[in-house]
């Protein structure tokens, strides 16, 4: 994958089918595939929405990541669904801030009977309040020129699931997300 990426970017034409292609996958998925947290009905796809928190979590587990460790996070493109900082809090970190660049209209009652459906499947017994006041949300600046609203703090981990292939300019975004870790951050 990495040679096919490194000869992509020699050519102009090249990458740009490239991102092509990656915009009609995406149009595809958006009208054939109604699971998606926006467009699907929640209530119905909740196991397909749980199952996918969960995969999604696990896959952090191979970077064998202390999470109790973990003070502060910052998730980065969550939407509407706090379910991957849930699962995280469940595995130890402290609080978690979440930044979405497009969500700016939340209607988390919405949502309430999927996490408790995934506040179970974790095997806990806290409630979703407890989960949610962990939880705060940073709200876009329109006039700022960056892409994080300016926070006070730097993070033990900044985390992001299928979100950072949208995002121009990458390289000026990841540097800037790299600026808010601590210093041991992840």
């Amino acid at each position: 994958m990495k040679f096919l990426l490194k000869y992509i970017r020699k050519s102009k034409l090249l990458l740009i089918i490239f991102y092509a292609m990656l915009n009609l996958r995406n149009i595809l998925r958006r009208r054939f595939y109604q699971t998606n947290l926006k467009t699907g009905h929640r209530i119905e796809n909740s196991d397909n929405i749980i199952n996918y928190i969960l995969l999604t979590s696990s896959f952090f587990d191979i970077a064998e990541i202390d999470y109790k460790s973990i003070k502060t996070a910052l998730e980065i493109g969550p939407g509407d669904n706090l379910g991957l900082s849930i699962s995280f809090l469940d595995k130890g970190i402290q609080e978690i801030d979440v930044f979405d660049k497009f969500q700016n209209d939340f209607n988390q009652n919405s949502i309430n009977t999927i996490y408790k459906e995934l506040i179970e499947s974790l095997g806990s017994n806290e409630s979703i309040e407890s989960y949610l006041e962990k939880i705060s949300r940073l709200i876009k600046d329109n006039s700022k020129k960056f892409f994080l609203p300016k926070v006070n703090k730097k993070y033990d981990l900044i985390f992001s699931v299928s979100v950072l292939e949208h995002l121009w300019p990458a390289d000026k975004i990841i540097q800037e997300l790299s600026n808010n870790l601590t210093d041991s951050g992840i």
